[in-house]
Formats: structure tokens, C-alpha cells, sequence
């Protein structure tokens, strides 16, 4: 008779795991470095005033950015349980709000003027 082992093995981690997550990080830093003298840390800077389309302009896009962090982060963690199930369905309706916010957002936010 063989005895069989019932409590589940550990799978080994993807590689892809490890990648994707690394670089929505990486993606998210070179962001914040890249807009923080105009949007982040705008007050330190002593940046341009911001008018109200580009204040949303920022935040729907920073909102993009937190977005792909978590979502690359939950995936790669596989996990299955109703909390990151529900996480993640969570996320993904906030995406679709930010998407509709920055598909709407006009091209003339680049070049309206500051207040």
C-alpha cells in the first residue's frame, strides 16, 4: 500500500511572478521621480500652479498607476481566497471608473493655462 501525501505542495515561483510586479513598481517609481517637481512634491519645488483639469489629470492617472501596482501584485501572488477575490473585482471596477475618467480627460489638459 502507498501512503499519499495529503497536505499540498508549495509550487515554485514563476519567474513571471517575480517580473511583472518588479516592474509596475519600477514603472510606478520612475513616475513619481518624473512628476515630482510639477505635480508630486510640486509645493518643495516650487513647482507651476496647477489648474483644476490638470489636478484630475494627475490623479486619474496616479490612480492608473495604483491600479496596475495592486493588480500585478495580487496576480502574481495567486492567491484564491474571498479576500483577494474580492480585492481584485474591487480593483477591477475602479479601473474601469479611472479609465472612463481618462479617456474623457481632454487632450487640451496638456496645454490649458495654469490659474
Amino acid at each position: 500500500m502507498v501512503a499519499i501525501e495529503s497536505t499540498p505542495r508549495a509550487r515554485p515561483k514563476r519567474s513571471d511572478s517575480v517580473f511583472f510586479p518588479l516592474m509596475a513598481i519600477a514603472m510606478a517609481l520612475v513616475v513619481f521621480v518624473g512628476f515630482a517637481p510639477t505635480y508630486y512634491l510640486r509645493e518643495q519645488f516650487n513647482g507651476p500652479p496647477l489648474n483644476l483639469l490638470r489636478m484630475v489629470h494627475g490623479a486619474a492617472f496616479t490612480g492608473w498607476i495604483a491600479l496596475l501596482v495592486t493588480q500585478t501584485g495580487l496576480i502574481a501572488a495567486n492567491r484564491r481566497d474571498r479576500v483577494a477575490t474580492s480585492v481584485h473585482v474591487i480593483n477591477g471596477v475602479n479601473s474601469s471608473t479611472v479609465q472612463k475618467t481618462i479617456s474623457e480627460l481632454p487632450v487640451a489638459s496638456v496645454n490649458a493655462p495654469a490659474t
